[in-house]
């Protein structure tokens, strides 16, 4: 049978615990991590969240020095195992701190890379016949492919574009993925898209999780059996990762 903490203990504990989890939501929010959890329109509630914790833990241990007790009988059903898992998690959360999405999540989640890029919230309109085809961005090419998927529209056309380097080991050894996560709601429903990359394997290498910038010209390659566009590597510059490294926001 389950021991349970008696009542003043355990509403000590729990008042702790939402100090804590609600300091650790609006350090996230201040520190700018917050953009790497969640999107930008509900980051706001994240700081609402973090307040109210914070309100509730005050209001908590306030009522236990001054004797009150909780109403609530759930008070009782907290158990040691499941408190030290809690308190396990908010003290992870405090002690790793937030980083952008990597290329094993973008391996992992990459079934149906591009797919319904457009559906994703934020996205401008696609300016098809747009004077410089520099400007575009990764995810304003990904979404005109899914307009219109045929590569010789795009043959010629040069390309400026940022991400990390994804090496599929689906891909030829001289190609690589200038890659992105582009997100709906949080990091939990994130999903990469991308655009393949040739590359001289003899004079340049790139590892995986390399921000880079580079400068090409698109072409009709042959993948898995497929005629799709991908970017012939002109030119590249090593970049920091950037404060926002999601291709939507």
């Amino acid at each position: 049978m389950k021991k349970s903490f008696p009542e003043k203990t355990l509403s000590i504990l729990l008042s702790i615990l939402m100090l804590m989890y609600g300091g650790y939501l609006i350090f996230i929010y201040f520190s700018g991590k917050v953009q790497l959890l969640i999107h930008p329109d509900y980051a706001f509630l994240t700081l609402i969240s973090g307040v109210t914790l914070l309100a509730l833990g005050v209001a908590g241990l306030a009522a236990v020095t001054t004797q009150k007790k909780f109403r609530s009988e759930r008070i009782h059903g907290g158990t040691k195992g499941e408190l030290l898992i809690i308190i396990i998690t908010i003290v992870g959360a405090l002690l790793i701190q937030p980083a952008p999405l990597s290329t094993s999540t973008a391996m992992v989640r990459k079934s149906g890379l591009n797919d319904d890029a457009g559906i994703s919230r934020r996205v401008e309109p696609v300016a098809r016949f747009i004077i410089n085809s520099e400007n575009r961005r990764l995810i304003e090419w990904v979404n005109l492919f899914n307009q219109d998927p045929d590569p010789a529209q795009y043959e010629g056309q040069k390309a400026k574009v940022s991400g990390f380097v994804l090496k599929d080991e689906d891909l030829p050894q001289d190609y690589f993925m200038i890659a992105r996560f582009i997100l709906s709601c949080c990091a939990a429903d994130a999903r990469p898209i991308g655009i393949p990359v040739r590359f001289d394997p003899s004079t340049q290498t790139f590892e995986n999780d390399q921000w880079i910038e580079l400068t090409g010209e698109f072409f009709t390659s042959e993948l898995d059996g497929e005629s799709i566009p991908a970017i012939e590597l002109a030119n590249y510059e090593n970049i920091p990762v950037p404060e926002n490294p999601y291709a939507n926001l």
